[in-house]
């Protein structure tokens, strides 16, 4: 009897120490949920925030001139762009990146912002500033000359950081001169375009008629004569402005007449070399 009261005793205690099956699923429950979150969290990019990089080039522009926004973004689902004072910036962009050129008005600031639905949004913001308007300016000493002439060509400009010519070298220059030689006659214009931060361009023209070659002409009223003799050297010319000679006095005018004695034996040459606007000149 008494070996049959202890067995009873020892199965009655492990009962009563026994856990409810019930119990035991809701803990093997609870601890699935845990390993399940905790998978999802650990790694950590899944819910971060999104990550911007958003800038303008170039951020100073002249009036009239461009820049690029370029933006790369990582883990967003989605991105707006605003900006209250160029308003064609507005609207949705691409979440993962991307570039636009932009020509503001006045400086002006660009707004990026991204969110991934879970954290809060993410805003970066570009400013591009703009400054006063590329000029530009050209001139030509001479607004006509015969062929053969030559002009000085002179240029300068505000806001530029460079120059371009037409029909004249500039190097680049945003102001300077330089001595121009047209190679036929008509009118040559002499364009000048200069561009600033952004690409904006200011330009101006000047124009230069360019007229027919200078003629000179110079003879004698006898071929030959004994010492002591005289001849009358005639001279005329077109399009110029002064004319001297060599054995003979023309006083600068470009055309007349005049008597010389020779005082030597032998050949004498009466020479005539005419000037014109630009330096032009004709001889005979």
């Amino acid at each position: 009897m008494r070996n049959v009261e202890n067995t009873s005793k020892q199965v009655m205690r492990r009962f009563a120490s026994a856990r409810p099956l019930h119990t035991l699923n809701l803990r093997a429950l609870f601890v699935a949920l845990v390993v399940a979150a905790s998978s999802l969290v650990l790694p950590g990019s899944v819910w971060a925030a999104p990550v911007i990089s958003f800038g303008a080039t170039p951020t100073a522009i002249a009036s009239g001139g461009s820049s690029t926004l370029d933006w790369t973004v990582t883990g967003a689902t989605s991105c707006t762009a605003s900006s209250a004072e160029d308003p064609a910036w507005n609207g949705a962009r691409s979440e993962t990146g991307g570039s636009e050129l932009v020509t503001p008005t006045a400086d002006t600031t660009y707004t990026l912002t991204c969110t991934d639905g879970i954290d809060p949004d993410e805003s970066v913001d570009a400013v591009v500033t703009v400054g006063p308007p590329v000029t530009a300016s050209v001139s030509s000493d001479l607004a006509a000359i015969p062929l053969g002439g030559s002009v000085l060509i002179s240029w300068s400009s505000t806001e530029a950081t460079s120059c371009t010519g037409t029909n004249f070298a500039t190097g680049g220059a945003t102001s300077g001169s330089v001595s121009v030689t047209p190679v036929a006659e008509g009118t040559v214009d002499y364009d000048l375009v200069c561009t600033g931060a952004g690409g904006a361009t200011g330009s101006d023209t000047t124009s230069v008629a360019v007229g027919a070659a200078i003629t000179a002409s110079v003879d004698t009223d006898l071929s030959a004569l004994p010492l002591g003799g005289s001849v009358v050297v005639t001279w005329s010319s077109t399009d110029a402005t002064s004319c001297t000679g060599t054995n003979f006095a023309t006083g600068g005018a470009t055309s007349g007449s005049v008597s010389v004695t020779p005082v030597a034996e032998g050949t004498v040459d009466y020479d005539l070399v005419c000037t014109g606007a630009g330096g032009a000149t004709g001889s005979d």
